[in-house]
This record gives structure tokens, C-alpha cells and sequence, in this order.
């Protein structure tokens, strides 16, 4: 559970940029979400048309600080919205035990696909 607002920056392509801005903000009063933008191309290992704002898929979970102050969550984009529960399943796996959550950046995504990943989530 969120304790406190957010700021809200995406596009993190090393975890040194994170360092900076966490050395930087003031955090006091809100905290850093921390985004790092996926595909499914990217999650497949392609490079999609904009390789200086989507890190190589393994490459991912070093981003992610374990800080208290940081919000690690992955935003992400699919041209496959009907796997979007394997693809979430996978996200969550390689994204390491600092990522915190999902931006969904798709249009109405299938409830039945964030149903299936919620069931299948490992507890």
C-alpha cells in the first residue's frame, strides 16, 4: 500500500539515472515512481522503434532500487492484449523482487486477462 503521493518518472534506462534522481529529490513529502517501459517486443527480446527509452528486457530488474522512497513499476505496452496474463506473469518474474506494481498502457484491456494473472500470481 501506497503511504504517500507520488512523482511519477518514466523512461529510466539504468539504474544510475534512478541513483541521481533519488540523491536529488526532496522525498520527504512524496515518493519516485520509478518507470521503466516494455513492450512486447522488448519482452520478447526485439528492439521496438525507440531503443533509447526501453531497456534490453534483461537489463530490466537492475533499474529497480530497493529504496522505500521509490515506486518500481514497469509500464508497459502489448500488440498482443490477448496474452496480456503471460505476458504479466513473465514481467513479474524478470522484473525482480524490487518491482512494486504495472502501468497498463494498452486501451481497455481484457478482464479476463487480468483476472487469469491475478489467480496465477505466485503467492
Amino acid at each position: 500500500m501506497i503511504k504517500k503521493p507520488y512523482v511519477g518518472i518514466t523512461g529510466f534506462m539504468r539504474r544510475q539515472e534512478v541513483s541521481a534522481v533519488l540523491e536529488q529529490a526532496n522525498l520527504r513529502v512524496r515518493m519516485l515512481m520509478v518507470g521503466v517501459l516494455v513492450s512486447s517486443k522488448t519482452l520478447s527480446g526485439r528492439q521496438n522503434k525507440w531503443p533509447n527509452r526501453y531497456p534490453k528486457i534483461k537489463e530490466m530488474a537492475d533499474i529497480f532500487p530497493e529504496d522505500p522512497n521509490a515506486l518500481n513499476l514497469i509500464h508497459y505496452n502489448t500488440d498482443e492484449p490477448e496474452t496480456l496474463a503471460n505476458q504479466l506473469l513473465e514481467l513479474t518474474d524478470r522484473g525482480g523482487h524490487n518491482l512494486r506494481g504495472f502501468q497498463l498502457n494498452i486501451a481497455w484491456p481484457f478482464p479476463i486477462e487480468l483476472f487469469a494473472y491475478r489467480f496465477f500470481l505466485p503467492r
